[in-house]
């Protein structure tokens, strides 16, 4: 990548009880995966899942012109390879991430570049894992803000004329029941995770591909949440059992209880009723969090989030930027019609003097 737009890290505080409860979990998982490595034989279950996320990373990262890197990748990564390796094994964690780091080195923004070459002094290979999984988070969000900055100026060049006919149209209709559509699936999304992560150990939901893959799979089941709540909901609480069954097997943890198993299904599945109380406390919180992107900008507002809220950390991240763009965007574009409502809504000379633009 040939640029230099970031995003630093966020990172709670020692404070924050959300801060303390998303440590423990992280910490858990890798300590977990070192006792794996650890272990005579070694146990590669974690690793082999952590290998493959990097690889997804990675492919992720590379632009369509970059054919051979990508076949590099595919052959270093192959999943079928890095299985005959583990059940002889013989996986060899340290040259498979010599091999990440290399092509991490080509892949990153200049700004990424010390952090990278950091992760090649390390010689424990868990904490070398941790290492690369952490980096190639960053790098991600990198890409994400690349793409986003170099189209930001030909979005809004052709939206400003658009949007005014779209805010006229809409002004002359009374408001409807779906305003705040856009929140409803992060919102059954994120109840999903914590009721999903009250249920099981903290091993599991400090696994980043896991938590990755739970979202895949419940906003997949989620697309149709408006329409049909229930059947929508059903299908998210069997695949979310089924998905942390598989989860705890292939990392060798128990698993649920039977009863377990039957009240996650069944909590899951009252997150369809909109009285659900998580899904109100979780919607309650997302709002309050983007009223604090208003008030202090994303960044300060991340530093320490309501609860139940970190495991979208991401997701939100991305909605508050947009949401206080959109905020700045709309008040620039749209200020002569707030002008004239407000004209209508405060009497004669109670009006700041400083006009609309104070606001």
């Amino acid at each position: 990548m040939d640029h230099d737009s970031h995003r630093e890290e966020k990172v709670l505080p020692p404070s924050s009880l959300e801060g303390q409860a998303k440590d423990a979990m992280h910490n858990a998982f890798w300590d977990h995966l070192k006792e794996q490595l650890s272990a005579t034989p070694p146990d590669f279950s974690c690793a082999l899942e952590l290998l493959k996320e990097i690889k997804e990373i990675l492919l992720s990262l590379l632009l369509p012109r970059q054919s051979r890197l990508r076949s590099e990748v595919e052959d270093a990564l192959a999943a079928d390879l890095l299985q005959r390796e583990a059940e002889r094994g013989d996986l060899n964690i340290p040259r498979l991430s010599k091999c990440v780091l290399s092509m991490m080195t080509l892949l990153c923004a200049p700004v990424r570049d010390e952090a990278v070459q950091k992760l090649d002094g390390i010689t424990d290979s868990a904490l070398l894992l941790r290492g690369i999984f952490q980096v190639l988070g960053l790098m991600k969000m990198d890409m994400r803000n690349y793409t986003l900055q170099s189209r930001q100026p030909h979005l809004r060049e052709h939206s400003i004329l658009h949007e005014r006919a779209q805010f006229q149209e809409r002004l002359s209709r009374p408001p409807g029941p779906h305003d705040q559509v856009q929140l409803r699936p992060l919102t059954v999304l994120a109840s999903v995770l914590l009721v999903a992560s009250s249920s099981c150990g903290s091993v599991l939901f400090g696994s980043p591909q896991f938590v990755d893959r739970l979202k895949r799979s419940a906003h997949a089941l989620t697309e149709d949440f408006d329409s049909r709540p229930e059947e929508a909901m059903l299908a998210v609480s069997e695949q979310v059992s089924q998905e942390i069954h598989q989860s705890l097997k292939s990392m060798g943890l128990a698993p649920l209880s039977s009863d377990n198993t039957a009240s996650l299904m069944g909590q899951l599945q009252d997150i369809a009723h909109a009285q659900n109380c998580v899904r109100s406390v979780i919607d309650q919180r997302i709002h309050l969090f983007l009223k604090c992107c208003l008030v202090l900008g994303v960044q300060r507002s991340l530093l320490d989030l309501p609860g139940g809220l970190s495991l979208i950390e991401a997701e939100l991240a991305e909605l508050g930027q947009r949401f206080v763009n959109l905020t700045h965007h709309n008040q620039q574009v749209f200020g002569p019609y707030y002008t004239e409502i407000l004209k209508t809504l405060i009497p004669l000379g109670q009006a700041p003097q400083t006009g609309v633009e104070s606001l």
